[in-house]
């Protein structure tokens, strides 16, 4: 049994007493400061929470979070759990202290029913004395039982919390490497069809050049016609009743249609048709 703590300096016993207070202070001291600096990491996490708001992951299964659409509304209710467990713990503890103030009284009694009562008082009063350590002492077990287990949902939310946001995190990378490699697909291929525009712009080019010098060549064939009725004046006429679009539709996708083409065709089969009557006359 552990001896009550001396007063008298002359007491051998003193200094070993003095050395274990120092360590009991220091743990109540340990215990005392976890509180606020608790208080004071979440409203920091608030703080950095309440700058910029997201989500954590659809793909968690979620049993304590209420709100996981919104990070900062999480925090706020970790705040509000923080705030509760401690509030019980304060108010558990006032009802603890009061319940153990009743004990020594108690026991004193039961102390005096046992030396110093009569059998039938001793039989009668110390059964209810007993009674009463034994209620004060499951209510105080009781109340301590609550404040513990709702400092367990509070860790077990904070655990919740930490493992959505790590695997949202993950979530996170593996999206942000798949958008990666989406975008350098995507500049390949810009690149490719880039390079097949240049590559239809260049052969439209070419074929636009055959095309003209083929009716510059088409034009001085005509001119030797026999007849002289497909002459230079003929030409003149040809080139101002010309329509002014040259083409409908896109040349990029080959549909276009010449509409010089189709009238150049009305104008050579009637220029066919005078070289023949003139051969013919």
């Amino acid at each position: 049994m552990s001896r009550a703590l001396s007063n008298n300096l002359s007491d051998p016993m003193i200094d070993e007493q003095l050395m274990h207070a120092s360590d009991i202070d220091a743990e109540w001291e340990e215990m005392m400061l976890g509180g606020p600096a608790s208080i004071n990491f979440v409203g920091a996490v608030m703080v950095v929470g309440s700058k910029k708001d997201f989500s954590l992951s659809s793909n968690f299964s979620y049993h304590l979070i209420q709100y996981p659409n919104s990070f900062h509304t999480t925090i706020v209710q970790v705040a509000n759990e923080m705030y509760r467990a401690l509030l019980n713990a304060h108010t558990s503890m006032d009802r603890i202290q009061v319940n153990m103030r009743q004990l020594p009284n108690l026991i004193k009694t039961a102390l005096k029913l046992i030396t110093q009562a009569s059998t039938s008082m001793t039989k009668l009063m110390l059964p209810r004395t007993l009674s009463n350590i034994g209620l004060y002492a499951n209510q105080s077990a009781t109340i301590a039982k609550a404040t513990f287990d709702r400092f367990t949902n509070l860790m077990d939310l904070l655990d919740e919390i930490f493992k959505a946001s790590t695997y949202t995190n993950t979530e996170n990378k593996l999206l942000a490497e798949q958008l990666q490699n989406q975008t350098i697909q995507v500049e390949m291929e810009s690149e490719n069809l880039q390079e097949n525009i240049d590559q239809l712009a260049s052969e439209y080019e070419e074929a636009k050049n055959r095309l003209e010098s083929a009716r510059d060549e088409y034009r001085q064939a005509m001119l030797n016609v026999p007849g002289g009725e497909w002459n230079t004046h003929a030409w003149n006429v040809y080139a101002s009743n010309r329509p002014a679009v040259s083409c409908s539709g896109s040349w990029f996708w080959r549909k276009c249609r010449s509409n010089r083409d189709q009238q150049f065709n009305e104008y050579n089969t009637a220029a066919k048709w005078k070289a023949e009557e003139a051969l013919v006359c």
